[in-house]
Order: C-alpha cells, then sequence, then structure tokens
C-alpha cells in the first residue's frame, strides 16, 4: 500500500472515532436530561424505572448533580422503593452532592433499611473515591451495634483512610462495641495468620477508637484494660487514660469527667510492680494539670520522686510541674540536690513551671558545689523570670562556671532592676563577651535610674568596662545627659573621653546640653575640649556654630579641639574657619590646622587657601601651601596606594607655585620640624627638579630628615621619569638614562659611609620604578662586592622593571669573546641574583632554564635577601 493511500485511510479511521466519541457523547446527555426530566415530571412508574436505569448504568450521582431538590428528593423516594444493595450503595456515595434536607432524608432511608443497608455501606466506606466514603460514616453510625460484626474485619485494613472511618463510626457508637476492642487490645502477639504489620493496625485502630469515645471509655479502660496481668496492656490503658482526661488540649473533657481517672492511677502509680505502668501512671496524671490537685496525687508523685527507676522519677517530676502545686517545689530542689539521676531536665522544666512559689525553695541550690545543680537552679530562676528571682539570678553573675553567668545575664536583660546595678556594673569586667555584652543590655533597659553608676563606670581603668557603660548610658539617650554634661568636667581623662563618645552617640538631642559646657568659660578647659569633641561626635548640623564660636575662645586646647570636630562634623560650612586657623597665633593651632586641612576636600578649600598661600604671614603661608601640595594629584594617588578602598577626592591642580614657597621652609632651621617635615613631603609631592638641591643638602648622616629627605627626591625623580615614559620616551625594556633624582641618590648610597643613610638611599631608589634601573646595572659592573650587594637588594625590591633589563644585561654579558668565554662573567653572574632577588615569573623561568654553573650563588642571594628585608621593613613604614 502506498504511503499516501495509509495516510489517507488513518486519518479517515481518527476523523470516525471523533465522530462516534460526539455521538456518544451527544447521546448520553440527551440520555441523562430525558431520564431527569421524567423523574421530575414522569408517572410514579415512569419515574421509578428512571431510576433503576440510572443505577443500572450507575449514573445516579451524576443525574443528581446540580439538580433541583424536587428531583433529588424523587430519587431518593425511588431508590427508597427498589431497596436493592447497588441502589443503596449508589444513594450513599451521592449524599455528598445533596443539600440539606435532601441528605439528611437520604441517610435516613439508608438507616431504615437497618441490616440490609450495611452491605452497601461498608463497600461505599472502602471505596477510593473519598467523597464516595463520605456518605456512610453518619448511616453505619445510626444503624449502631448491627455494624459491628461488619467493620470489625476493616480494622487491620490496608489503607489508612478506611481505617480512620472505622475508629470514627466506633467512637460513635461507643460501649457497644468496647468488649471487642479490649480483646483486641489486650492481645500481645499476632494470631497465626495474621502478619505482625495487620496485628499493629488492628491494635492501634482499637485504641484510637477508645479514645475517640472519650469520657464514655474511661470506665472499660479502667476496668478491664488496667487490671490486665500483662504490663503492656496496663502501661497502654495508663497512657489511655491520659490522653482521654488531657486537660492540656484546645477542647479537653469536663474535669468532673477528667478526675475519674485519679482513683485507677493512683492505685498503678503507688504499687504496680512494674516501672513502665508506674511511669506511666505518672505521666497521664501529669496531664491533668491543675485539675489534679486532689487529695492523694501530689503526695503520690513527690513520694514517686524516691523511685529506684529514674524513668520514673523523671515522669513524677514532670507530673508535678505540669499539675503546678507550690508543694512540690521543696521536694523537686531536694530532689534535684540529692537524688537528681536521669531528671535533672525533668526536674528543671518542673520547677520554672511552678514559677514564683519555686524561688524561695531554689536559693540553697544555687549555692551547690555541684555545677549540674547550679545550672539547673539558675536555668529555672532565669525561665521563671519573675522579680523575686532578679536579686538570685544577679548573684550567680560571680559563678565560677561561664555557662551559668551567660545563663544569668541572659535572663536579667529583661528582668533587671536597680536593685542589682552594683552586680551589672561589674559583670561589665566578665572575660566572657556574652556576659558582659548582656550586663550592658540590662543596664541600659533599667534606664535613668543606672545611669550614676554607669557614669562611674566611665572612668574605669579596664577600657571595655568604660565602653560597654558609654553604650549603656547613649541607649539610654537624652535622660543620661545632664550626668554626661556633667562627666565631661569629670578629673578622669577617661571618663571625660567617653563621655564625649556617649553624647556623640545620642547625636542631635545632646547639642544644646553640650554646647552649653562648650560655651562656659568658666569650665576647666579639658571639660571644654571633651565638649567640643562630643559636639563633633554627634554628626548633628546644629553642632556646627557653637564649634565655629569655640574655635575664638582664648584657650588654645579648645580651639584645637573644636577644629577637630569640626571636621568630624564634615560639614563644608566649616572650611573658612578651617582656613583661618591658619593664621592663629598659637603655633600648635597653626599646625593642627593644617593638618585637618590636609585631608580636608571640601567647599571651596583651596581656593581659600590659596588666597592664605598668596597674602598670609610666611607661616600661614608654607602651611596653606603644604595642604594644597597634598591635595595635588601625586598626593592623592599615593594616598589611595597607602590605604587600600579609601576615596579621596583629587582637586585643582593649584594656580600658585607653591615649590617656591616651600624650598625656603625645609631649609629654615627656625621653622618648626613638623613643618619642615612636611614640607619635604611636600616637595615630592609636587615632582619639582628645582627642589632637588635643597634635598639633597638634608641627606646628611644623623640628620633626621634624611630619610623623608630621600623619598621625596625619589618621588621627583620618579614623576619625571614617568613624565618622559607618557611622551614616549622610555620603555623599561631600554637602556635610558636614569634622571638627575635617580644619580643623585645611587652617588650618595655609593659615597656615604653611615648605613643609615645608606638604607635610606636604597629606599628612596626603591620607590623610583625604572627609573635607576640602567643605571644601578651599570654601577654593578665597577662596584665593589659590598656594594654590590646593596645594588642587586634595591633591584629586587624594584621588582618588575628591573627584571626586564636585568635579563638584558645578562645576556650581553654572557656573549662569548674570541676566547669563547663569556665578556662579562661577573656583571652576568650578579646580574642572576638580581633576578633572583626580583622573583617574578619571568626571572625565575630564566634562571629554571640556565647551567648549573651559570645559577645564581646562594651565598650572594642571602647576602641581597639580608639587605632586601631591610629595604622592604623601611618602606613599609610609608613616607
Amino acid at each position: 500500500m502506498q504511503p499516501e493511500v495509509r495516510r489517507q485511510i488513518t486519518w479517515v479511521a481518527l476523523i470516525a472515532i471523533a465522530a462516534s466519541l460526539a455521538v456518544f457523547a451527544s447521546y448520553r446527555r440527551h440520555e441523562l436530561d430525558y431520564l431527569r426530566k421524567v423523574i421530575a415530571t414522569g408517572r410514579p412508574e415512569q419515574r421509578l424505572a428512571a431510576v433503576r436505569t440510572l443505577i443500572a448504568k450507575e449514573k445516579l450521582a451524576e443525574a443528581l448533580q446540580d439538580q433541583p431538590r424536587a428531583v433529588q428528593d424523587q430519587v431518593i423516594i425511588q431508590v427508597a422503593r427498589i431497596g436493592m444493595p447497588e441502589a443503596l450503595f449508589q444513594l450513599a456515595g451521592a449524599i455528598y452532592l445533596l443539600d440539606d434536607p435532601e441528605a439528611t432524608r437520604a441517610t435516613q432511608v439508608l438507616v431504615r433499611f437497618d441490616r440490609l443497608a450495611i452491605g452497601p455501606l461498608v463497600k461505599a466506606l472502602k471505596d477510593k473515591d473519598g467523597n464516595v466514603r463520605a456518605g456512610a460514616p453518619s448511616a453505619l453510625v445510626a444503624i449502631g451495634e448491627p455494624v459491628i460484626p461488619s467493620l470489625l474485619p476493616l480494622m487491620d485494613a490496608w489503607d489508612q483512610y478506611v481505617r480512620d472511618g472505622v475508629v470514627n463510626i466506633f467512637g460513635q457508637i461507643g460501649l457497644p462495641v468496647t468488649p471487642e476492642l479490649v480483646k483486641i487490645i489486650r492481645r500481645t502477639e499476632p494470631a497465626p495468620d495474621e502478619t505482625p504489620q495487620r496485628f499493629l493496625w488492628k491494635k492501634d485502630t482499637a485504641i484510637r477508637s477508645l479514645l475517640a469515645m472519650k469520657a464514655l471509655a474511661l470506665t472499660p479502660i479502667s476496668r478491664d484494660l488496667l487490671t490486665d496481668p500483662n504490663e503492656e496492656v496496663r502501661a497502654t490503658a495508663c497512657q489511655m487514660l491520659g490522653q482521654i482526661a488531657d486537660q492540656t488540649v484546645d477542647a479537653p473533657i469536663p474535669a468532673a469527667d477528667a478526675v475519674r481517672i485519679i482513683p485507677p492511677l493512683l492505685v498503678r502509680l503507688n504499687t504496680d510492680s512494674s516501672w513502665l505502668v508506674r511511669r506511666r501512671a505518672a505521666t497521664a496524671l501529669g496531664l491533668l494539670a491543675a485539675v489534679g490537685r486532689q487529695p492523694g496525687v501530689v503526695s503520690s508523685l513527690i513520694a514517686r520522686l524516691k523511685d529506684v527507676r529514674p524513668e520514673v522519677k523523671a515522669a513524677a517530676a514532670e507530673a508535678l510541674g505540669r499539675i503546678g502545686d507550690p508543694t512540690a517545689a521543696g521536694p523537686l530542689v531536694a530532689t534535684l540536690m540529692y537524688n537528681r539521676f536521669g531528671a535533672v531536665r525533668e526536674i528543671t522544666v518542673a520547677l520554672q513551671r511552678i514559677k514564683a512559689p519555686a524561688i524561695a525553695p531554689l536559693l540553697p541550690a544555687l549555692a551547690s558545689s555541684e555545677l549540674e545543680v547550679r545550672t539547673a537552679a539558675t536555668e529555672a530562676l532565669a525561665n521563671i523570670g519573675t522579680p523575686a528571682s532578679v536579686v538570685p539570678l544577679a548573684g550567680m553573675l560571680k559563678d565560677p562556671d561561664v555557662a551559668i553567668r551567660r545563663m544569668a545575664a541572659d535572663a536579667l536583660v529583661s528582668l533587671a532592676d536597680s536593685r542589682v546595678l552594683p552586680q551589672l556594673v561589674a559583670a561589665l569586667n566578665d572575660p566572657d563577651w556574652r556576659v558582659y555584652y548582656a550586663a550592658r543590655d540590662a543596664l541600659a533597659n533599667i534606664g535613668p535610674p543606672a545611669v550614676p553608676i554607669l557614669v562611674s563606670a566611665l572612668g574605669s581603668s579596664n577600657p571595655r568596662v568604660a565602653h560597654m557603660a558609654e553604650q549603656a548610658l547613649a541607649r539610654i539617650g537624652p535622660p543620661a545627659l545632664p550626668a554626661l554634661a556633667a562627666a565631661l568636667g569629670s578629673p578622669n581623662a577617661s571618663a571625660r573621653s567617653w563621655a564625649a563618645v556617649a553624647c556623640g552617640d545620642i547625636g542631635a538631642e545632646a547639642v544644646p546640653v553640650v554646647a552649653a559646657v562648650l560655651a562656659d568659660t568658666n569650665k576647666p578647659a579639658a571639660a571644654r575640649v571633651a565638649a567640643a569633641d562630643a559636639l563633633g561626635r554627634t554628626a548633628a548640623p546644629s553642632a556646627l556654630e557653637p564649634l565655629t564660636k569655640a574655635t575664638a575662645t582664648a584657650e588654645p586646647s579648645v580651639r584645637i579641639a573644636a577644629l577637630k570636630a569640626l571636621v568630624r562634623l564634615g560639614d563644608e560650612r566649616a572650611t573658612p574657619t578651617l582656613v583661618a586657623a591658619l593664621q592663629d597665633k598659637v603655633p600648635a593651632v597653626r599646625q593642627q590646622a593644617m593638618e585637618l586641612l590636609i585631608g580636608w576636600r571640601l567647599g571651596q578649600v583651596n581656593k581659600l587657601l590659596e588666597e592664605v598661600a598668596r597674602r598670609g604671614d610666611t607661616h600661614a603661608q608654607r602651611r596653606a601651601a603644604i595642604a594644597l601640595a597634598y591635595h595635588t594629584s601625586a598626593a592623592t594617588h599615593e594616598l589611595l596606594a597607602q590605604v587600600a578602598f579609601t576615596a579621596v577626592t583629587e582637586m585643582p591642580k593649584p594656580t600658585i607655585d607653591l615649590t617656591a614657597t616651600l624650598i625656603p621652609a625645609v631649609s629654615d632651621n627656625k621653622e618648626t620640624p613638623e613643618v619642615r617635615l612636611y614640607a619635604i613631603r611636600a616637595l615630592g609631592y609636587l615632582g619639582q627638579e628645582q627642589a632637588l638641591p635643597v634635598l639633597a643638602d638634608l641627606l646628611r648622616p644623623e640628620n633626621p630628615f634624611a630619610p623623608a629627605a630621600a623619598k621625596a627626591i625619589a618621588m621627583i625623580g620618579k614623576r619625571v621619569y614617568e613624565s618622559q615614559a607618557q611622551e614616549g620616551g622610555v620603555i623599561y625594556a631600554r637602556r635610558h638614562a636614569a634622571s638627575k633624582a635617580a644619580k643623585m641618590l645611587v652617588d650618595l648610597m655609593f659615597t656615604t659611609k653611615d648605613p643609615s643613610l645608606r638604607l635610606d638611599c636604597a629606599v628612596a631608589l626603591s620607590m623610583m620604578g625604572g627609573d635607576p634601573v640602567w643605571e644601578l646595572y651599570d654601577r654593578l659592573k665597577t662596584a665593589p662586592d659590598e656594594m654590590k650587594v646593596w645594588i642587586v637588594a634595591v633591584l629586587g625590591a624594584i621588582g618588575k622593571p628591573a627584571s626586564d633589563a636585568g635579563i638584558d644585561v645578562r645576556g650581553d654579558a654572557a656573549i662569548l669573546d674570541q676566547n669563547f668565554q663569556p665578556k662579562d662573567r661577573v656583571t652576568r653572574d650578579w646580574a642572576t641574583v638580581a633576578l633572583a632577588l626580583v622573583g617574578d615569573a619571568q626571572a625565575m623561568d630564566l634562571i629554571k632554564h640556565v647551567p648549573d654553573d651559570e645559577k645564581p650563588d646562594p651565598a650572594k642571594v642571602e647576602a641581597g635577601r639580608k639587605v632586601l628585608d631591610q629595604i622592604r621593613a623601611a618602606r613599609a613604614k610609608g613616607f
């Protein structure tokens, strides 16, 4: 057959099947509509016939869906007339579709058939469809005792939902089924033809059925199961009684019914030879909660605290806690202290549940020599959490065990009051962080009553104690401000400092109080200094005005503090005040202003600094020039290199010649050492070769400015070298002449006899990148061995630029002469040592492949490495 023909036949078959299905569906729909119409309007015999037809086609439920009540009612009437098991089954399965009162009427019809309906209803109960199952229980319960034999075989049904249905029905049938259930529960092993799993299912169904009966089951359980010879049966009975009488659930049985379990359970508790039964009896009595405070219950449970079995003792302790009778607290504590094995957790929880009445009995346990006892007692007190537990808990802050101290401190965070202030402050000295942080939080939560003792702690010799006290005061907030303002004038420097921090942490609300201290000229200068510091820490814009006024006060220390605080505020409106301080009559104030302006890049700072640099007095001009030099791009990049991830705003290039202003400052012996040092560094940042002579003049043995001068020269040389490189005049791998600065430093490194000065030059050269590389390699050819060590060490510190050039130098020196010998073996060998000290991938790869007789001399490498370590250590100290 051709593929085309086969394809056409396939399509025809599919169309025929689809048409058949459509016709069939249409037929069924029209048939159901017709039968419904007959049921609604037909004669009685027609209605009966229509319902029979639906039952035969198993479409009764489908026909009832979404139908008027009249139709539903007629179907129920006709099913009652038919009375066949299939009809009853389908009616039960359709009840979920019916509305009341039709649903109730359908159930009544099923019940009227009594035993005849049991089979169909049981069949519905086992159906996979939950909707079908839903219609069976009500009718089976209503039929009552006759259904029991039919349901007993379902107690070990494979499907959980079937067993659940049996439990539901038996629970409502009640007493008539209890004899059968008791028989099953009494069995201790499977029958010969019964699997262990089905035995367990059946027993579980029986137990759950009795539990579902609630109070009705109390008598048969007590009478028939609680007295059984088998201890497992008795234990199960005790557990069931407790579950039924449980007063801790949302909807417990009435207390009058619950107390009925007490007498039989007390018999088991007091006399049963099985520890399992005694334990279950104690647990069941505990579930009565307050209802269990009946004569004999608490005393019997207390007696069981001495039971030989720790399991019983633990259950008795737990039960006493649930019942909550205060008289049990003393015996529980005694058991904790002297007979606690196997019951510590239960005793602890029980004491917590008894609450306040347990506090007094617990006090001796807090002083026990045994850690476990103190731990349990502290935990109980912490969880009782009443005001009466506060003082005992505070006492445990001195316990030698850290876990106990933590527990007590954590509890006091929310419980503490003014009675335990000394203990909490003492706990700030605790070595464990959890303890002292919790003590801090407790003090903060106490609030204003804690302020005086916390302020006293600000002056502690232990910085951590002072810090914790400060944080607590900051959390207390404005109520602490009067005391903190007074502490700003404390003779204790630590107290003043931490009081300032606390005021700053409180924020803008602290400004008026602290500003009053700052403005009070009758206050000691130290107090006003602390007040200025506090205002700066608030970060509040309102602090700007009082701080600005304080920069004109008489005391230099207060003016300095006010300037620092203005910088901490970070408000650009402070810029004119900071710049004006460069012309203060006191050198220390001018110096502080300069140092602060070095890092200040807000507002029109450079414009104002340039005005001072042009028109101010000599001292002010120099300091302004230094600040401007530190604002240049070179200084900015240096700061970024020294402090990772620090953002520094780059300022516009100065419009005046700063170098001309700074050169006299460097050579002026009457200028302060601090200004001269800053001027040296500033000249390095500016990078002008005209500064080299004055800097070179400082490179003398024992001159304190020599290290800075050497580094400044290096920065100038590097700046010149990089400028030439950008113009295309220099690349690292090509021979080039060193800058004037580099030659100056190399010459001095060779000629000086002073080791410190030589090291200064070596450090400076190592900072110059590729600038001195070729000069150093050239000197390597003629230098004495002592200086060769220094040369290779400097090259090693320079790094990558020295590697590229070193490979070229080594290659040139290794060229063979007419006698087939290296042209310059000494230079070749020392260049190899330099490459070993550089140690980058390129250098190490070359060394790896050279012949063994050309490997770097270990002794020379070691000598060079020692000098290299000195250079790196000195360089790490910064500029």
